[in-house]
């Protein structure tokens, strides 16, 4: 059996996120059939996203895997390659950001454009949320533009240190 924290091929997409099984739990208290939802990193959390929100946009680097989604032909999910430019139209309209794709140098820009795209009160979620190479627009985040609301950390001997998942509140939600 695969475990959620393993790597996988394209040809293995199921609709599950590779989130720890209490992430998903979470992430999943949180989504609405009306949500709009921007990802990083495309995969089994694509489709189990479309199941749950009325649409998402996965933004995809790895061309194997962006071939496989983009031939499931989901009708409420727009795929894209990976563009080191994030479209300027998108401007406050998610209600959710998932931060998961590679490589994973790049999270740190789609943490930063977070600031911009996500909906006052919307979610952004960071996997892999304690590796050094987005510390700075981590912390940049967090002091300007969300609230930090809850972490995950896994501990699993023989895998990545890096199994940290956090997930920030946009402020100016009222809430």
């Amino acid at each position: 059996m695969k475990q959620w924290w393993g790597t996988g091929t394209p040809g293995e997409i199921t609709a599950l996120p590779w989130l720890h099984p209490e992430v998903t739990r979470y992430l999943e208290s949180l989504l609405h059939p009306e949500d709009r939802v921007y990802e990083h990193g495309s995969g089994g959390s694509t489709l189990w996203l479309a199941s749950r929100v009325w649409f998402v946009i996965s933004i995809e680097s790895d061309p194997a895997w962006y071939e496989r989604l983009s031939r499931m032909a989901l009708t409420n999910v727009l795929m894209l390659r990976d563009d080191p430019c994030i479209p300027e139209c998108v401007v406050g309209a998610y209600d959710l950001m998932l931060i998961d794709g590679e490589p994973v140098e790049r999270r740190g820009m789609f943490l930063k454009a977070a600031a911009g795209m996500v909906k006052p009160g919307g979610w952004v979620v960071l996997d892999n949320a304690n590796r050094p190479e987005y510390e700075e627009e981590r912390f940049e985040f967090i002091c300007n533009h969300a609230e930090f609301y809850v972490m995950f950390e896994m501990n699993i001997v023989g895998q990545s240190k890096y199994l940290v998942t956090e997930f920030y509140k946009m402020r100016g939600g009222g809430e």
